[in-house]
């Protein structure tokens, strides 16, 4: 966090407030996940900050005057609201944690997104919980609208679901209700259909990940490397590198029958005081790391299975160090003489550039199973340095990292609309967002079609320009569902085009020849809107015997003006099986 707000421009809309302190101030998130740590220096309170009137709700011993909210829901009566687990407390601090932190291994201060926000902890990952119930989930998501937040943050998700979902319904209903709600769209990416319930929800903002524009790293050096030295990524809560580690490595394949990576348990303690050399894939850190522990192993080396650098693991439950090398390293260190496999891994973490503005290697893709477009935005979720149970700080990532960005800029948004009072809610906060949004600078796998809707929604946000925008589309992206590929049926949707600046403005619109617009000019006066009729029309006639998988047709409605330029998201989907 002491990088990733200027990659989401936040600094305009700070001033706009009266200064980055107390930007957000006011407006409550509820944060509904593992817990905040209401005694962390970053979650602490602005000079001045008072509980507001109503509050605090749930148990008052784990409130403050920045953390107003503290509930716990679980069938376990012995369990309580207090934060044991992290995620939800480094979540807290991306969405507001105090402007001005230092922490350890960050070269500037750290700041959340809405430093002036209050917290409202909803905890549903209570103690050991590890999987929540829907049904929990869902009654946390009803006690917030209840107790009156404005934003709701949900860095979690489950196995989305075709037809009527339990969560997806909930979420919906408390956008109705007037509260933004941000939601991860999940770590199954690459691929279509990885999006998690409820991200699957179609009036909530669903975020994708990219990369920060810092990474921490250490350094791992060995006669075995062509260049003495390569970057080397740690794990967290469990598997982090505490301390320099010197000593020798073996390969898992040799006492695996050439299995590289370890997601499978061997026999005995071949690797009894050594480091286990391990490929990335097919299983999780935790498992591939737990199985080197029981095999003797004394720390873990993980190689990524990819071009793409690097990253910081999630290790949960682990009890020996581990740290991840590029693909390229790992090559080298697998093809070692015996005599030449003895690494020194440094100590303490560095922190160093990375590439910025690249979508993440997990970050899941839509549509979702009811062919919804999805996810809506993206926003930074690599190399996140945040707060975590117990006062320190550590580097996560995921798109749990990245929804919070986006929960931090509604709240934002909607403070800014309550001082010139634009009267905005949850559909022109969204609006906002996606409309102002941008293109990534590429994907960290390489993906030359990675500015797609369906990986990045509209793009990264850009709260410079989401403060001002020069329209707002209702709704904010098109998605037509399945198009037959017989008959002469057309498909329509009606877009809404809202002008919210002072003047009358004239936009002109366009798009690619898959859709057609009932206007591509129109002039709408200061505050007012019209509708634009967008056309979907069958694409030609099926042939006898035609399959394949389903065509997604995805782009973008452009809108243009003097003013300014926002962009509206599309999807239909051709399934020849039909």
């Amino acid at each position: 966090m002491s990088t990733s707000t200027g990659l989401i421009n936040a600094g305009p809309i700070w001033n706009a407030l009266g200064g980055q302190a107390n930007a957000g101030a006011g407006i409550k998130v509820g944060v509904i996940d593992s817990g905040i740590d209401q005694k962390h220096p970053f979650l602490q309170p602005n000079e001045g900050m008072k509980v507001p009137e109503g509050f605090p709700k749930g148990d008052a011993n784990l409130t403050t005057a920045k953390v107003i909210v503290a509930k716990v829901f679980t069938q376990n009566p012995k369990l309580t609201a207090q934060a044991v687990g992290s995620h939800g407390t480094h979540v807290s601090g991306t969405i507001a944690g105090k402007a001005g932190t230092t922490a350890p291994m960050a070269k500037g201060p750290l700041s959340g997104v809405a430093p002036g926000a209050y917290l409202g902890n909803y905890n549903v990952f209570p103690g050991d919980v590890e999987n929540a119930s829907s049904l929990f989930i869902a009654k946390a998501v009803e006690e917030a609208v209840k107790d009156g937040m404005d934003v709701l943050n949900l860095s979690l998700g489950g196995t989305p679901h075709k037809g009527a979902d339990l969560l997806d319904m909930t979420v919906n209903a408390a956008v109705d209700a007037g509260v933004v709600v941000a939601i991860s769209a999940g770590n199954e990416g690459p691929g279509n259909y990885t999006v998690g319930s409820p991200g699957t929800a179609d009036k909530v903002i669903t975020v994708a990940a990219t990369t920060n524009s810092h990474s921490f790293a250490m350094f791992l050096e060995s006669d075995a490397l062509v260049e003495g030295q390569t970057i080397a990524t740690t794990g967290s809560q469990g598997g982090e590198v505490k301390q320099e580690i010197t000593g020798n490595y073996a390969l898992w394949s040799d006492y695996s029958g050439g299995d590289k990576q370890a997601c499978s348990a061997i026999s005995g303690k071949p690797l009894e005081d050594k480091l286990a050399l391990i490929q990335r894939g097919n299983c999780t850190f935790a498992e591939k790391i737990n199985n080197a522990e029981a095999a003797g192993a004394i720390g873990v080396i993980i190689y990524n299975n990819t071009d793409a650098d690097p990253i910081p693991m999630a290790t949960d439950g682990v009890k020996i160090p581990a740290v991840m090398v590029s693909k390229a390293a790992g090559q080298q260190l697998a093809s070692a003489e015996e005599g030449k496999r003895k690494v020194t891994i440094t100590y303490p973490p560095t922190e160093i550039q990375a590439t910025p503005n690249l979508l993440a290697d997990f970050s899941s893709w839509g549509p979702t199973p009811n062919y919804t477009l999805k996810p809506d935005v993206a926003a930074p979720g690599v190399n996140i340095y945040s707060s975590v149970v117990g006062g320190g700080f550590e580097v996560y990532q995921g798109t749990s990292m990245a929804a919070p960005h986006v929960a931090g800029a509604a709240a934002l948004l909607l403070k800014i609309s309550q001082e010139n009072g634009l009267g905005w809610g949850p559909a022109e906060v969204k609006a906002a967002l996606m409309g102002t949004a941008h293109n990534v600078d590429g994907s960290v796998l390489k993906d030359e079609d990675v500015n797609n809707p369906l990986k990045i929604g509209a793009g990264i946000i850009d709260l410079g320009r989401a403060m001002n925008p020069s329209a707002l589309a209702l709704p904010s992206s098109l998605s037509f569902g399945l198009v037959r590929p017989v008959g002469n049926q057309t498909y329509q949707m009606t877009l809404t085009l809202v002008n919210p600046t002072a003047s009358a403005v004239t936009y002109t619109l366009s798009t690619d020849a898959d859709l057609s617009l009932s206007k591509s000019e129109v002039k709408v006066p200061s505050k007012g809107s019209t509708e634009i009729t967008v056309t979907v029309q069958n694409r030609g006639t099926k042939l006898s015997g035609q399959q394949g998988t389903p065509d997604f047709k995805r782009g973008y409605i452009n809108v243009t003006s003097d003013k300014g330029n926002i962009r509206v998201p599309y999807l239909y989907v051709i399934d020849y099986n039909r």
